[in-house]
């Protein structure tokens, strides 16, 4: 299977997690001590408690569609770095663009988030 294949359906979760505002389920595809970091605020995320944090400052945002484009899947079975360009637009007509970098792991048979790593372009 591709690298792509290995973690599409956890990218497709985590996007649908979030738009859906399931706290849990967003977790449940980050490590335990995964690190999220805004490039742009030079801010850094690390931890359950700290990304519990940034996902409620996010969803109160209200709700969104996104695209990802110029996607690229690089490593090994064991860790796999996604990158992509996202545009997100919510409903009252905010955009945003970012480039963004993910470090994904195997954990007990579970591909998860270890890094986040975004930067708003816009």
């Amino acid at each position: 299977m591709s690298l792509e294949g290995l973690i599409r359906g956890g990218i497709e979760a985590v996007e649908q997690a979030f738009k859906d505002k399931d706290l849990e389920k967003f977790l449940s595809h980050y490590a335990s001590n995964a690190v999220i970091v805004d490039a742009k605020q030079n801010k850094l995320f690390v931890g359950t408690e700290a990304i519990t944090g940034l996902f409620k400052e996010w969803a109160a945002f209200g709700a969104f569609t996104n695209k990802n484009t110029n996607e690229t899947f690089e490593g090994s079975e064991q860790i796999i770095r996604y990158s992509a360009t996202s545009t997100i637009t919510f409903e009252g007509g905010k955009t945003f663009v970012t480039n963004f970098v993910q470090y994904w792991r195997k954990v007990d048979g579970k591909y998860v988030v270890e890094t986040d790593v975004f930067d708003i372009v816009n």
